[in-house]
């Protein structure tokens, strides 16, 4: 759908800025609970859940790609300081932003 379609851009677009449930709803023109509804039928996951997972896809490139402290990176990509980042990056990646850093340089 369209709208859904211009939320993703917007989170694209913008993923170090807030992009909480409501400013999404805003974007899409819809109430907070059905934007909820539609985004996770369209997307497959929760709009918080779609945002979580393109911030870290992005620390991930970013990790990768520089040699940007964490908290540079945290503030690139909307976590609110390093210490939340590498908080979240271990729950859901498994590791810490810096072995996650040095395990993928020692294969490159």
């Amino acid at each position: 759908p369209q709208a859904i379609a211009r939320v993703t851009d917007h989170i694209h677009r913008n993923l170090g800025a807030a992009l909480t449930v409501d400013r999404l709803a805003v974007v899409a023109g819809m109430s907070r609970a059905h934007f909820t509804r539609r985004f996770t039928a369209a997307v497959g996951a929760a709009p918080s859940a779609h945002v979580r997972t393109q911030r870290l896809d992005r620390v991930e490139r970013l990790l990768l790609a520089t040699e940007m402290t964490v908290t540079d990176i945290a503030a690139a990509t909307g976590f609110a300081d390093g210490n939340y980042l590498a908080k979240v990056f271990r729950r859901h990646r498994g590791q810490s932003p810096l072995d996650f850093r040095a395990t993928r340089a020692e294969r490159a």
